[in-house]
């Protein structure tokens, strides 16, 4: 699940946006010959009751299905416009 603030002047629109998955140098992860991630636009809409200037709550959720990552150090990357925020989570080999 994804929250974001959107700013209020962004609001009434479509907000395109990257979400890539990278490696701990920053090399994109490819699985099934396809860098992992998506190209998408949210829609963002304006109620009447919130006052100009108040950020907007927009939030969604991805289901990318199970991916068997080697062992090591990755990185979600979001990009909207020139701002970007991150994430990052680790892969173990499991010892018998």
């Amino acid at each position: 699940v994804v929250l974001l603030k959107v700013p209020w002047e962004r609001a009434e629109g479509k907000l395109p946006f990257v979400l890539r998955l990278v490696d701990a140098d920053g090399h994109p992860v490819v699985l099934e010959g396809k860098p992992v991630g998506l190209r998408q636009e949210l829609g963002i809409g304006r109620r009447a009751q919130v006052p100009a200037g108040v950020p907007i709550d927009a939030s969604f959720n991805l289901n990318l299905g199970p991916m068997t990552l080697p062992p090591g150090r990755y990185r979600w990357v979001l990009e909207i416009g020139d701002e970007a925020a991150s994430t990052g989570f680790s892969v173990v080999s499991r010892k018998a």
